[in-house]
């Protein structure tokens, strides 16, 4: 049975020792109290398993620890297989929420929203970098364009939006065609929140070499999901471009 108005928080950490103190202070720093952390410790080969031991003691969270790698989508569907929350939310373990983030959610899941996701401030080495404002709504021809949902911002009434897992067999795109699949399949109401309520760290992801991997992966999913021939994949790759340049110079 769903715990009734409880969040599920779902952790995923490779090899993540270093981000783990601030990631999960800033979730136990929350101004809203009623939430469980899922964090799925995908075989680190660092010292996050004996940290992560000491967290544990703390009754909000659990941790699994994967008897092999199984990557990061893999590991967040094990962690909604067991979640007990009345929402899902995600949060990459090298990114960090505003104190008030469950707040505000829970304030628009009351207001009858069912997907929400929100703005967020781009940071490298503690330093903001510039901020991310998302459109207030989104539908399924959006997400043709870009991946306009960050995936630490997202959370969703799972009683309305249902039970949803990721696809496996992507290595960089994995979160945009899973909200490419729940769109395509409901109608929900969803908000695009303002407020800046999530630091996302810039990271070696970064770098050229990811970005032509990214490319190619969104070059797939138009091909494949969207079904899009040659003239309309390069045009929607144009416009993806555009916008990731966007986000990056604010």
């Amino acid at each position: 049975m769903l715990k009734k108005n409880y969040f599920s928080i779902i952790i995923p950490v490779f090899n993540g020792y270093e981000f783990i103190d601030k990631c999960l202070k800033s979730v136990l720093n929350q101004s809203y109290k009623k939430y469980e952390v899922i964090i799925i410790n995908d075989y680190s080969k660092d010292n996050t398993k004996n940290l992560l031991e000491a967290y544990k003691k703390n009754k909000k969270i659990i941790v699994i620890n994967n008897k092999e790698n199984i990557g990061a989508d893999s590991s967040r569907n094990e962690g909604l297989k067991i979640a007990k929350g009345h929402y899902i939310a995600f949060l990459d373990i090298d990114d960090c929420w505003h104190p008030d983030f469950l707040k505000i959610y829970k304030k628009y899941f009351d207001q009858g929203y069912e997907f929400l996701y929100s703005s967020y401030i781009r940071v490298k080495d503690n330093i903001e970098i510039n901020k991310v404002i998302v459109p207030d709504k989104i539908n399924y021809n959006m997400m043709k364009y870009a991946n306009f949902i960050a995936l630490s911002t997202a959370s969703f009434d799972r009683t309305k939006v249902g039970e949803h897992y990721f696809q496996t067999n992507l290595k960089i795109c994995e979160d945009y065609v899973f909200w490419i699949s729940l769109f395509k399949k409901n109608h929900f109401k969803n908000k695009g929140i303002q407020q800046p309520l999530m630091n996302y760290r810039i990271s070696q992801n970064s770098l050229s070499s990811n970005k032509l991997k990214t490319f190619y992966e969104v070059y797939l999913i138009h091909k494949q999901y969207f079904n899009h021939g040659l003239v309309k994949i390069v045009f929607y790759l144009s416009c993806w471009v555009l916008i990731n340049i966007k986000k990056r110079v604010g």
